[in-house]
């Protein structure tokens, strides 16, 4: 099962603004990215805070702009605001970095169980010639 739009635009009503046929992107990304069997219970919170993620970027570069969004470094609601210390951050991990809903989707990803692949067996094996 699928989230639907109206689910991620409910966690910010911000997200509503991203264009219809890049929320039906978003949502299918999403789908590919985030599976039931590892995420388990949380799975459509996964899925929701991934396209909200993807949302915000898709927003933050309306209108063109290539440019990479930056760290999250404070946020308001209302009368209400805080700021954050930036930390320097690389690879995959670090864009997630880029807006709250990522922050929280890498969250909640290092609180899954770690699955391991298959495990072969490997024996050597002699010959006598």
């Amino acid at each position: 099962m699928s989230v639907s739009w109206d689910d991620v635009a409910a966690l910010s009503p911000s997200l509503a603004a991203v264009s219809a046929e890049a929320q039906a992107l978003i949502i299918a990304m999403v789908d590919r990215q985030v599976g039931e069997a590892q995420w388990g219970d949380l799975f459509p919170d996964g899925q929701i805070l991934l396209a909200a993620h993807l949302g915000a970027l898709t927003l933050n570069t309306a209108g063109g702009s290539s440019q990479a969004v930056g760290p999250v470094v404070s946020q308001t609601v209302g009368p209400v605001s805080r700021s954050f210390a930036v930390l320097t951050t690389s690879g995959a991990a670090g864009s997630f970095d880029s807006t709250t809903w990522g922050q929280e989707y890498a969250r909640l990803r290092r609180m899954l169980p770690v699955r391991v692949g298959t495990v072969l067996e490997w024996r050597r094996v002699s010959r006598r010639l």
